[in-house]
């Protein structure tokens, strides 16, 4: 995910990479944290909250609309300002990305009992539509549904710049309200006809976390709208946070707005990405506005996790039959630590052992950094 990716650029903005470390952070628990005891005091609590490991996701779409909207505002008035927005996104994402899809797709079918993956099962992958089919089981070996997430991100880009870097700024804002006013009209219209699971993964119904994100990157570029969305920052996030808590402990928390549950309410499917979406935006604005957050976002550990995020995003998920493989006589807790470890030796070697020669190629496209 692009949020996963844009340490360089906005190194010097410390509070971001403990956003970052967060959001990463609610993922691992949400994906390692499964089939434990929801009845049992603190550990009740704690498998609970690591239920709602999904909302990182949404956290990522704002960060990444609020980055990538930044870098390009900037791009405007640069020589080859496509050219090298889109080699430096290349070289970051799509190395690592492809070399997982190898593993995934040939490497693990050669030296082990699975299946080959079939063509029609790996192409979505290959071309970033993966979230129009994510339902799809496509091996019990190769766990690749997680990806559904960089998928819509590279469709929202394939067309953003284009927005950002040729039209006005405030036409440019005013894209950013109405892919949200878009994205809430088609969840109620995939509500209405009864779609499943789609809402929740479809590029056209997952505009807004993105949109309001980008729509937060406008803003910082003038003073008095920025002293202007740090004034209401506060309040909209208690209000949003609140909805959602009551609709959480209405309708559990763990399943307000996840793919493997069917989804009997309106608020559930429609609201929450909305509300999400705020709050997480309001949490970004107190992050970059507010010190004593920003201090404490900006902590060493949270700097060392957000550097191999995105490595960790797409390591994870395909890690995890090989940590129950080979951890059948661990309780849940210990299980997770093991994956996390794993996911962070993982994350860790292909930063500095495949990726880091990529990166050392953006220099020779350059652009304007914070």
């Amino acid at each position: 995910m692009t949020a996963l990716v844009e340490q360089k650029e906005y190194e010097r903005i410390g509070s971001l990479d403990g956003l970052r470390s967060l959001a990463i952070i609610l993922v691992l628990l949400g994906h390692y944290v499964v089939g434990g005891d929801a009845n049992r005091g603190l550990r009740s609590i704690a498998y609970k909250l690591s239920m709602a490991g999904w909302v990182g996701v949404d956290l990522f779409f704002v960060l990444s609309g609020f980055l990538i909207t930044g870098i390009l505002i900037r791009a405007r008035e640069q020589p080859n300002r496509f050219r090298n927005f889109y080699a430096r996104r290349t070289l970051r994402i799509f190395p690592l990305y492809y070399l997982a899809l190898t593993i995934g797709f040939v490497v693990v079918p050669l030296f082990s009992h699975c299946s080959r993956v079939l063509w029609r099962d790996q192409w979505p992958y290959w071309f970033y539509v993966a979230n129009f089919r994510v339902r799809d089981v496509i091996s019990p070996c190769v766990n690749v549904g997680h990806f559904w997430s960089l998928a819509i991100e590279e469709q929202f880009y394939a067309i953003w710049p284009a927005i950002v870097l040729l039209a006005s700024t405030r036409a440019a804002r005013r894209a950013c309200i109405a892919i949200v006013v878009l994205s809430i009209t088609i969840r109620c219209l995939m509500v209405s006809m009864s779609v499943d699971w789609r809402p929740y993964y479809w590029t056209f119904a997952r505009g807004d976390a993105l949109a309001c994100g980008s729509f937060i990157a406008f803003c910082f570029t003038s003073a008095e709208d920025r002293r202007r969305l740090t004034r209401w920052s506060l309040p909209v996030a208690v209000l949003s946070g609140a909805i959602v808590a009551a609709l959480a402990w209405w309708n559990r928390l763990e399943t307000i707005y996840r793919r493997d549950d069917s989804f009997t309410t309106l608020a559930g499917r429609v609201l929450v990405p909305l509300l999400l979406a705020l709050f997480f935006t309001s949490l970004l604005v107190l992050a970059l506005q507010w010190r004593t957050m920003s201090r404490v976002l900006d902590i060493a550990p949270f700097r060392f996790i957000a550097r191999y995020s995105y490595g960790l995003y797409v390591w994870h998920m395909m890690l995890i039959p090989l940590v129950i493989a080979y951890t059948p006589t661990l309780s849940l807790w210990p299980r997770a630590a093991v994956g996390f470890a794993a996911s962070f030796a993982a994350a860790i070697a292909s930063y500095h052992l495949f990726e880091s020669p990529f990166l050392a190629l953006k220099r020779y496209f350059p652009q304007r950094h914070l």
